[in-house]
């Protein structure tokens, strides 16, 4: 039975359309949705530098939340940091952290490589999760 649920959003297409997925999966039985978003942080000179802003990311997940708690959806946002080509690593551990039953996430994110079917960020989920991961396109 799916209880915990752990959407992983970007802002891209396919992350925004695994929301409602995720709200689907969570109506019944009522499972809680913890909505998380992976701040990347590069960096120079030996000191880290965000890539994307918090601000810009709260806005994200916020968003998501309020999209799932309008369909009734028990749901809570989460911003995280990791440095650049850790993003798969913090989404793994924000789930083992949250107990989350299922992964659920966009086929591929922010990248302009196009013609991925499946993103570098998405395919080590997939590669070293321990948990189911629904993959949304």
């Amino acid at each position: 039975m799916i209880e915990r649920i752990l959407l992983s959003i970007d802002g891209s297409e396919p992350s925004r359309r695994a929301i409602p997925y995720a709200g689907a999966l969570a109506a019944t039985p009522p499972a809680h949705v913890r909505v998380a978003t992976v701040v990347e942080r590069g960096r120079q000179e030996g000191t880290a530098a965000d890539v994307e802003r918090d601000s810009e990311a709260q806005v994200l997940v916020d968003g998501a939340v309020e999209q799932l708690r309008a369909s009734g959806v028990d749901a809570a946002a989460d911003v995280r940091h990791a440095f650049i080509g850790g993003v798969a690593d913090e989404i793994l551990r924000a789930a083992h952290e949250d107990r989350a039953d299922v992964i659920v996430m966009g086929s591929r994110g922010l990248t302009e490589f196009s013609a991925l079917v499946v993103g570098s960020v998405t395919h080590k989920v997939l590669d070293e999760a321990d948990l189911p991961v629904l993959l949304v396109r």
